[in-house]
């Protein structure tokens, strides 16, 4: 008799594992299920101020390579989301990312520094960072000097992207040509 109520105390106590174990598993299923979509979002908001960071940074080139004709910069660029456009038929640079994290109003642009944000949809979000070079008097062109949309999409690696002062197209032209390209 003693021997069957050790095996059926062994038994209890494995039951009691499993069950335990199954219900914490649930708890933390559950958990997940609902701290993902804010982790999701958070991550978003982080890239979108890198991508921010990151266009500051060629605005900043940008205006460097200005001083005079022939400047040439490099600067090494990761887009981990989105891509980058550089829209030479606009002489304006953007960045166009999927988000689950708005960035302010819908409909509503949101000027940081030189870089208008702005957020449309309605979830997941699509947010787009410009900067319009147009009032400066800069024509923005590509590697082959053509007025064309050239786009730069995400990858695990970074890409050299090269800006160059070309001067003016013409001595009468109050454009400074810009070349915008990336290497490969």
């Amino acid at each position: 008799m003693k021997k069957i109520i050790n095996k059926n105390k062994r038994a209890q106590v494995w039951i009691e594992t499993v069950l335990y174990t199954m219900i914490g598993l649930a708890i933390l299923g559950t958990l997940m299920a609902v701290a993902k979509p804010k982790i999701d979002s958070y991550r978003d908001k982080v890239v979108i101020e890198q991508t921010i960071e990151s266009l500051s940074l060629v605005d900043e080139k940008i205006t460097s390579v200005l001083r005079a004709p022939g400047n040439t910069r490099i600067i090494d660029l990761k887009i981990s989301k989105g891509k980058l456009v550089i829209d030479s038929q606009a002489d304006t640079l953007y960045w166009i990312m999927e988000s689950k994290d708005k960035y302010g109003e819908p409909g509503q642009k949101i000027p940081v520094g030189n870089i208008d944000v702005l957020t449309e949809g309605k979830g997941p979000w699509m947010i787009t960072m410009s900067i319009n070079y147009t009032l400066l008097d800069l024509n923005i062109t590509t590697k082959d000097n053509k007025d064309i949309k050239q786009e730069v999409a995400a990858s695990p690696t970074p890409y050299s992207l090269i800006i160059e002062n070309l001067g003016k197209s013409s001595p009468s032209s109050v454009k400074q040509q810009i070349r915008i390209y990336t290497s490969g």
